[in-house]
């Protein structure tokens, strides 16, 4: 599992919105996309098709909208 360094973290927390950007083949892998952060810690995903219904509803509960 990656974590991000101290670094990385400091780049989340200095922009006004947090994009991810991740194609559809990473929702598979239990949730690739929390390894690089918690859904708390972003806006907004952005992908190429539309994430399962249990994936939406994990990220809409944390706030994040979903550009597909």
């Amino acid at each position: 599992m990656a974590h991000l360094t101290e670094a990385e973290r400091m780049i989340l927390t200095c922009g006004e919105k947090v994009y991810v950007l991740a194609d559809n083949s990473k929702f598979d892998k239990k949730t690739v996309i929390e390894r690089l952060a918690s859904f708390d810690e972003f806006d907004y995903l952005v992908t190429d098709k539309k994430p399962s219904e249990e994936i939406i509803q994990r990220l809409e509960d944390s706030g994040v909208k979903i550009l597909y």
